[in-house]
């Protein structure tokens, strides 16, 4: 029971982490003097974004919000 607790609540930490990770990194690119360097980090924000996603349908899986036959 512990660990069930234990494993849903490093869930929503890792998704309010990856939530700030994704707006430090869009500030960042901002600031980026390169295309390339650009480039690669919205990349990597566009990672993060489908990550997020991902997470987010197994804490409402979790919770037994998520309704797959809605999803695309």
């Amino acid at each position: 029971m512990q660990d069930d607790v234990m494993y849903k609540e490093r869930m929503l930490f890792e998704f309010e982490e990856l939530v700030t990770k994704i707006s430090n990194t869009k500030k960042e690119i901002e600031r980026m003097k390169t295309q390339e360097e650009e480039d690669l980090l919205f990349d990597q924000v566009s990672a993060m974004e489908e990550y997020k996603r991902i997470l987010a349908i197994r804490i409402l899986t979790e919770m037994g919000r998520y309704d797959a036959s809605n999803s695309k």
